[in-house]
């Protein structure tokens, strides 16, 4: 029943970015690795990070490898539970703002002990996907993500 609510509401509340993580599916999803997390639809694709849209999850392989795989899987299902709860907003508000300190996360900020999770929306996404799923978040991400 709960996987039921979490779809109804990510397809009608959260229409937006699930119809976005439809168009990824279709267009960078690998066929390989799909599987259902809390609901969720888990896909692997080519990029090394990961990305949330709506319902569906993309995680590279460099994050599944890092040893502690669905540590940043919950992660993503944390950014999938902003969804239920930003709605429509969830672009402008959790997607444009993770974006943009993506692209600003370095090598140098882990180096010098600047945590990746250290900012909305991120450090929000870590708190909702552990206290769903139980899986503690690393507090950094791993070094080989930069390799």
């Amino acid at each position: 029943m709960k996987a039921f609510i979490y779809k109804f509401i990510q397809l009608t509340w959260g229409l937006p970015q699930s119809l976005l993580g439809l168009i990824y599916l279709a267009k960078y999803g690998r066929g390989e690795k799909h599987f259902n997390f809390h609901g969720a639809y888990v896909s692997g694709w080519s990029h090394d990070g990961g990305i949330s849209l709506g319902m569906f999850i993309f995680i590279g392989d460099k994050l599944t490898s890092a040893g502690e795989p669905y540590a940043y899987l919950t992660h993503e299902y944390g950014h999938t539970v902003q969804s239920l709860i930003y709605g429509p907003l969830y672009i402008p508000i959790v997607g444009i703002a993770s974006s943009l300190w993506a692209k600003k996360y370095s090598k140098e900020m882990l180096q010098d002990g600047i945590s990746y999770f250290s900012v909305f929306p991120e450090n929000q996404a870590n708190r909702l996907g552990s206290r769903i799923t139980g899986i503690e978040v690393p507090e950094h991400i791993p070094m080989s993500l930069f390799e």
